[in-house]
Parts: C-alpha cells; sequence; structure tokens
C-alpha cells in the first residue's frame, strides 16, 4: 500500500516559526561559542571536520573528484559504525534524564562511563545534568560498578528471586576478579549455583551470556574489559564499591540465597520450574518495558501501533496486546493514556510537562482543539501566559495530534478510524 498523503504548511520568512527557528538554531549557537565550556559538548559548537592536506584541497578546487569521494568515505564508515539500535539524540532527548541514562543502561547492560554513556546523552542533558556526579548519581538507581564499568542492576534486567541472587554473586566474583574469571573458577561457581537452587543450565547460561563472554582461553570476562581509566579519574568511587561489594552487599545476597534454596531438593521439582517460568516472563517483561519506553520517546502511539512497532524488534516471539497492557499499566512506567492513545507521561523538564499536561487533558475530552483553546486552558491551569515558543509547543502538540485546516489539531487516529 502506498504512504498516507501527509499535510505540509507553508512559513515565509516574517512569521513567527521561521524567527523561532533563525533565534534558536542559528543565533543561538554563534552567541554560545563564545563560551569555552560548551564547545566539547554541543553538536553545532564541534570543530569542522576539513582533511588536512593540501594536494587534496587543491585538487578539489581543480575539479578531481578524489578528495570529495576521500570525505564521503570517512562520512560513510563514521555513519556505519555508530550505533543502530534506536536510541538517538531525538529519542533520548524525550526522556526524563534518569530515564535516559536508565534506557542506556538497558542498551548496553555492561556499560563503560565514557565511551557509551557520556558519548551518548544528549548535548542538553551534558549542559544541565553533565556533572559527573549528577550522572553517577543516576547510574547509581540503575546500575553497580563492577571492574570499572556499570553492569544494569539485576531487578532492573528483570531477575527475581533466586535467580537474582545468582547474578549479583556472579558479579561479585567478577568485581573481585577484576572482571575475569578462570575456566576453574567459573566451572566451580557454575556447579556450586546449579547444585544449591536447582536452576537449569539453560537459565544460568542466560544470566552469564547477559553480562560476559568466553574468551579464546576458556576464561569468561566482562563484556568490557576493566575500565583502568575510569577507576584512575574515580578512585573514591572505586573505593566505595569495593567497600560495598565486600562487607555489604556479597554477605547480604549469600544470606539471602541461602535462606531462598533452604528447601532446596525437597521443594520439588514443578515448583522448581514454576519459578523459573516466572523468572522468563519477569524478564521478558523488564524488556517490553524498555522497548516500550523507547517508542513513545518518539511519538504517541494506540496500542495496535506500539504492537506492531515493537514487533519489528522481536522477529522470534510472538509480542500480544495482554504483554503490552501489562507494562503500560505499570506506575513505574509513567505512561499516560489519553483516550485511544499512549505516551509519555513526563520529560523531566518543568515547563515543557506542564504544556503537555494541559494538551492530555484537553484531548481526554475533546476531537480536537485550536492554538488559542491550548493557550487559554494553559492561562486557566497555570495563572500565566506559556512563555515555551511555538517551535517547541507545536512539536509537542504533533507528538499527541494531527493538524487540520487552519489552527485546528485532531486527536491521533480519529480521522482514520472515521475515514474507516
Amino acid at each position: 500500500a502506498e504512504d498516507p498523503w501527509v499535510r505540509l504548511d507553508y512559513y515565509n520568512a516574517q512569521s513567527a516559526e521561521a524567527k523561532d527557528i533563525y533565534r534558536e538554531h542559528i543565533v543561538w549557537p554563534a552567541e554560545a561559542a563564545r563560551d569555552d565550556d560548551m564547545r566539547c559538548e554541543h553538536p553545532k559548537l564541534q570543530p569542522l571536520n576539513l582533511l588536512n592536506d593540501a594536494e587534496a584541497f587543491l585538487a578539489a578546487t581543480c575539479g578531481q573528484a578524489d578528495a570529495a569521494a576521500t570525505r564521503r568515505r570517512l562520512a560513510q564508515e563514521a555513519e556505519k559504525a555508530a550505533p543502530q539500535d534506536g536510541l538517538t539524540v531525538y529519542v533520548l532527548s524525550r526522556m526524563p534524564v534518569e530515564r535516559q541514562v536508565e534506557a542506556l543502561a538497558r542498551r548496553y547492560v555492561v556499560m563503560s562511563y565514557t565511551r557509551h554513556l557520556r558519548k551518548r546523552l544528549p548535548p542538553a542533558t551534558l549542559r544541565t545534568h553533565g556533572s559527573d556526579s549528577k550522572l553517577q548519581g543516576f547510574l547509581r538507581q540503575c546500575a553497580v560498578l563492577v571492574a570499572g564499568n556499570w553492569v544494569l542492576r539485576s531487578s532492573f534486567a528483570g531477575f527475581e528471586g533466586v535467580e537474582e541472587c545468582i547474578r549479583e554473586i556472579l558479579l561479585s566474583l567478577f568485581a573481585q576478579k577484576r572482571g575475569v574469571l578462570t575456566q576453574q573458577d567459573f566451572t566451580k561457581w557454575q556447579g556450586v549455583m546449579r547444585k544449591a537452587s536447582g536452576c537449569s543450565a539453560q537459565v544460568i547460561q542466560e544470566i552469564v551470556r547477559g553480562v560476559a563472554e568466553v574468551d579464546q582461553s576458556g576464561a569468561v570476562r566482562l563484556k568490557e574489559k576493566e575500565d583502568a581509566d575510569f577507576m584512575r579519574r574515580f578512585p573514591k568511587v572505586v573505593d566505595e564499591f569495593k567497600e560495598w561489594w565486600d562487607k555489604t552487599h556479597r554477605p547480604q545476597i549469600m544470606a539471602r540465597f541461602q535462606q531462598l534454596t533452604a528447601g532446596g531438593k525437597g521443594a520439588g521439582k514443578q515448583q522448581t520450574q514454576q519459578q523459573q517460568q516466572a523468572g522468563v516472563e519477569a524478564r521478558k517483561r523488564s524488556r517490553l518495558a524498555g522497548e516500550v519506553k523507547e517508542e513513545l520517546a518518539k511519538g504517541a502511539m494506540s496500542l495496535p501501533e506500539l504492537r506492531r512497532a515493537i514487533q519489528k524488534r522481536n522477529t522470534s516471539t510472538v509480542i500480544r496486546d495482554e504483554e503490552l497492557n501489562v507494562v503500560l499499566q505499570n506506575p513505574s512506567n509513567d505512561v499516560v493514556k489519553v483516550r485511544d492513545v499512549y505516551c509519555f507521561g513526563r520529560t523531566g523538564n518543568e515547563a515543557n510537562d506542564k504544556f503537555r499536561t494541559v494538551l492530555h487533558v484537553l484531548f481526554r475530552t475533546k476531537d480536537s482543539v485550536t492554538g488559542r483553546e491550548i493557550a487559554d486552558e494553559y492561562v486557566r491551569t497555570h495563572g500565566e501566559p506559556c512563555k515555551l515558543s511555538s517551535y517547541v509547543t507545536r512539536n509537542f502538540i504533533r507528538e499527541l495530534a494531527e493538524k487540520m485546516d487552519g489552527d485546528t489539531w485532531v486527536l491521533k487516529g480519529l480521522m482514520t478510524r472515521g475515514a474507516a
């Protein structure tokens, strides 16, 4: 089927929209370039990537294509090397900062602070929350430090009960052994865990594959090698986590593991299988929660649209509405339902969230609204006019609605259903 027609709007150079883009995207970078602290963060303030080659320059001015071809090749190689996981700067920028950090931690599972986290966060996030103390504060909520890398917490990875304990014990060993377990140490750990817990080899391997890999010598290593740079830059953080692993967390997790496996063999094979099946379902929900957040960061979606988008990511398993409903209705995922569409409830920016809340209230009771109605409702709700630019507010409206004639906006999906 052909793609549907899209209505385009024309704005001349004197319109408020064009002036807003000129101020925010042309004038602002020129003014901000005077601030040396920002040059290393904002993409518009990066130095030009030019070829420092006199012969290539002369060749280009004389009409030879070699220099241009080289630049194109380098740009294509850089584009291929960039992560293709859907977590673009645009998608991340629509999430609250703590959600951005969590989304990246879920994506990498074992994450380098410098090479992964700081490199992938949007420039605006680095400007407002880019200090090491703030970012590491967000990291502590969803990850733990192991061999200089940040590893997604077991509870965030969807592990519960005995399986959570097994994974935490494995991480504690990696923390103790600087990210590398010999084949002998790993075999011993695996045997003890299987005997004590009754978990199948498949469950143990799933836990290991999530955080580690086997090298040519047969040793088991974290997916990221020990981050010596982080350990050198933040020795206090490293010492803090070393003490936490050795004196607090490892004793606690071992005591809990022993308590959960005290019934051990007497618990029965059927109960063990039920626990393992419950663990599989919990991990699936955890994975779905991350994918739902990433899709809704692109814009509001109905349940069928969301299911189709997530199904494309999961070619080997069937995504059902019932499973998505469980994720969407979980308060911790901060999803808001407006009639038949779902969207993010909070972005982390107070001014933006105040405007989006007004939109949610209006579209819950109306099929269509005008820009004037939105502005009036904002004043009634917050006691003052909205200070966001028209460029910003229009983007938030498009997240939830489609534009009709003039200044009228209709809730997403209503026109399609009407046509059907």
